[in-house]
């Protein structure tokens, strides 16, 4: 199974729910869910080591940017 991890869940749910607790348990799940994929593709390698700071145990990461090929298009 393939991941693409874009979205900061966790933040999102503490943002928005006001509560912080409920981040916390957003964060596990998202990352039970990465943790048990092959590959993770991520934005940029910075998203790579923010993940890793914070305890995910993913094996494989592949950047795949954001954007459009301005030269291609």
């Amino acid at each position: 199974m393939v991941g693409a991890y874009h979205t900061e869940f966790g933040d999102y749910a503490r943002h928005l729910s006001g509560d912080s607790m409920l981040g916390d348990v957003v964060e596990v799940l998202v990352r039970e869910f990465y943790e048990r994929c092959a590959v993770v593709t991520v934005p940029s390698a910075a998203t790579v080591e923010a993940l890793r700071v914070r305890g995910y145990q993913i094996g494989r990461f592949e950047v795949f940017g954001n954007g459009v090929d301005a030269a291609l298009f």
